[in-house]
């Protein structure tokens, strides 16, 4: 809070010397921290913003009781953020409210309308195409990575990858990543016979990160509440083709060709298993159609490279006419 009133004092100074006719305050990734940039006295945008996104509580129910206590924790914060008089007025002061996701905006103490927006906050490294390889119909090599934090449900990714050994495919997950919970998703590898199918790998120096890319076939992806996904986005780069949920930023990065999406709306935990198994099985058994999401993969990343990215948030933002 100090930090930004002394930018917003900051920015008053510059202001006074110059004729900025927007201000836009991107540098906070949660819309629960308010900003003071609505007082200078030009157009304010703030966001893209996200935090709005919430893991249904039902999808929590394997974690251990300390990631589900943090979980609830959050949800009530996020519900609390709503009475902030200090968040409520910066957001009454913005004329445009860049959203990551349609459930930053709708978690939004004010009432959604023209000035809320949705729009992606990243863009994709440049994509390399480079030609895959890709092992027999019945095999598949999947790829997490990220922290390794209840919210990420990777405990999902390792459950649906049990599931679909046990339907006649050999799939095998390559974990990269470190965090609390490396122990507990171990043993549950164990627990599940998943033996040698389960490789963790620890945290990686980003340059092996993008080689580990090149040497998978698909990126699985459950993550119950990222705002974003720079995973996803460095993974369609690389040509993966990526499983996720419906829920958070994720599925804002992908299309039918490149990612199959699963439905998390009236679906209970045991159900999103089966469904991200189902997904891992159809892909494992076609090596042709791996193939074509690959191409779909790297064409979708080339989409969403940065400059295109800024320039669509930049659109709406000119499109609103706040810029006279």
């Amino acid at each position: 809070m100090a930090w930004q009133v002394g930018a917003m004092l900051r920015a008053r100074t510059l202001c006074r010397s110059d004729s900025f006719n927007l201000v836009h305050h991107i540098t906070w990734g949660t819309f629960r921290f308010p900003s003071f940039m609505g007082f200078l006295g030009r157009p304010f945008v703030m966001g893209p913003v996200g935090g709005g996104e919430t893991a249904p509580l039902r999808l929590i129910k394997y974690l251990p009781l300390k990631e589900q206590i943090k979980e609830v924790l959050r949800s009530l914060f996020i519900a609390t953020a709503r009475i902030d008089p200090l968040l409520r007025l910066s957001l009454k002061k913005a004329d445009i409210i860049l959203c990551k996701t349609d459930e930053t905006a709708n978690a939004l103490p004010v009432v959604r309308g023209p000035k809320v927006m949705v729009a992606r906050e990243i863009g994709a490294p440049k994509s390399l195409r480079v030609k895959k390889k890709y092992g027999e119909d019945g095999t598949i090599s999947l790829l997490y990575a990220g922290r390794l934090v209840g919210w990420k449900g990777v405990h999902l990714a390792v459950r649906a990858v049990a599931l679909a050994n046990l339907r006649g495919v050999d799939a095998t997950l390559t974990i990269i990543g470190d965090g609390p919970l490396h122990k507990y998703l171990k043993t549950l590898a164990l627990d599940l016979n998943l033996g040698d199918r389960v490789t963790f790998r620890g945290h990686l120096p980003q340059k092996d990160l993008l080689d580990c890319y090149h040497q998978s076939e698909v990126f699985l992806f459950p993550s119950m509440h990222d705002s974003s996904g720079n995973v996803v986005v460095e993974a369609l780069s690389r040509g993966l083709p990526v499983i996720c949920l419906d829920l958070g930023g994720p599925k804002y990065f992908v299309n039918t060709d490149c990612a199959r999406v699963i439905p998390c709306v009236d679906v209970d935990v045991d159900q999103i298993c089966i469904l991200l198994a189902d997904r891992i099985v159809e892909l494992a058994k076609n090596t042709t159609l791996r193939a074509a999401m690959s191409i779909a993969a790297f064409e979708q990343a080339e989409s969403l490279e940065w400059s295109t990215q800024v320039s669509r948030a930049y659109e709406l933002i000119l499109s609103s006419g706040i810029c006279k």
